[in-house]
C-alpha cells in the first residue's frame, strides 16, 4: 500500500519518518549523554548541531523532490 502512493506522498511519509527519528535519536542520544561520567557540555552546542542535521534532511529531501 505505501508503495502505491503518488511519488509526492511517498515522499511525505519519508519526510515525517526520517525527521521523528532524528528528533527522537536526538533526545534519546543527549539523555544518555549526560547520564555518563564524561565531560560536561553545553546543551545548546548539541541543539544547534541537531537543528543543523535536521536543517540539511531538509535540504536532501526537497533536492530529490524536485530532481536536481
Amino acid at each position: 500500500m505505501f508503495f502505491k502512493m503518488p511519488k509526492q506522498y511517498n515522499l511525505k511519509y519519508i519526510s515525517l519518518i526520517s525527521l521523528i527519528l532524528q528528533t527522537t535519536g536526538i533526545v534519546l542520544l543527549l539523555r544518555y549523554s549526560r547520564t555518563r561520567k564524561a565531560e560536561p557540555y553545553i546543551s545548546s552546542t548539541a541543539i544547534v548541531a541537531s537543528e543543523f542535521i535536521k536543517g540539511l534532511i531538509c535540504v536532501v529531501l526537497v533536492w530529490f523532490e524536485n530532481g536536481l
